[in-house]
C-alpha cells in the first residue's frame, strides 16, 4: 500500500477514536472526521463508505492480527494447550489496548462494535471447530447454540474484566475463563464432586 494512503488512513482512524471519546459514536459526523483528520470529505469517501464502514474495518484489522497470532499457536502448540493460549492471546490484546476497548466494548460500549466483536468470535469459533470432527458426531446440543454461549461468555468476561482490569492479571482471567469454558461452572465454583 502506498505510504500516502497508509498515512491518510492513520489520520482518519486516529481522528475517529479521538472523536468517539469526545462526542460518542452516534454524534460524530463525516464532517467532524474530515476536519479532525485534516482531509477533504471526498478523501474520506475514497477510503470508506461511511462511519459504520470505518468502524467495521478498524475492528477487522485488529481481529485479523489476533487470528494470525492464534494460527501460529495452533501450528506450534499441542491441541490441549491451544484453547487456553487462544484466550490468553485475546485477553492480552484487550489489555494492551484497554483504553480503546473500554470505550468500544465496556458496559456502556457502542452496540455496533459489540455486535461486530460477537460476529468475529463466532467466526473464530467456527474456524476452530471445523478442525475437531468429534464435535459433529458427539455433541448433545446444536453447535450454533454452543457458539452463541461461548461468544456471550467471552464478551461478558471482556466487559467485566475491563471494569476490573487493574485488579486481576491477564493470566488469572484467562485461566478463569478457560476453566469455565473447558471444565464448566461446577468446577469453576468448586462444586464438583
Amino acid at each position: 500500500m502506498d505510504l500516502r494512503i497508509k498515512r491518510t488512513r492513520l489520520f482518519i482512524i486516529n481522528a475517529f477514536f479521538d472523536l468517539i471519546k469526545e462526542k460518542g459514536f452516534d454524534a460524530l459526523t463525516i464532517g467532524d472526521l474530515s476536519e479532525r483528520a485534516m482531509i477533504n470529505r471526498s478523501t474520506f469517501y475514497h477510503h470508506y463508505k461511511d462511519k459504520y464502514d470505518l468502524a467495521e474495518k478498524c475492528l477487522e484489522e485488529r481481529f485479523n492480527v489476533l487470528i494470525r497470532k492464534m494460527d501460529r499457536v495452533q501450528q506450534e502448540i499441542s491441541t490441549e494447550r491451544q484453547a487456553f493460549l487462544n484466550i490468553l492471546i485475546l485477553l492480552t490484546h484487550i489489555e494492551e489496548n484497554a483504553d480503546l476497548y473500554q470505550l468500544l466494548f465496556g458496559r456502556n460500549g457502542i452496540s455496533i462494535f459489540i455486535s461486530q466483536l460477537h460476529s468475529y468470535i463466532i467466526k473464530l469459533l467456527r474456524f476452530r471447530f471445523q478442525n475437531i470432527p468429534e464435535i459433529n458426531t458427539q455433541s448433545v446440543i446444536p453447535q450454533s447454540m454452543f457458539e452463541e454461549f461461548l461468544a456471550g461468555a467471552y464478551i461478558g468476561t471482556i466487559q467485566w474484566w475491563l471494569e476490573h482490569i487493574s485488579e486481576y492479571s491477564v493470566e488469572e482471567v484467562s485461566r478463569w475463563l478457560y476453566t469455565l469454558v473447558a471444565k464448566g461452572s461446577e468446577t469453576a465454583l468448586g462444586l464438583e464432586r
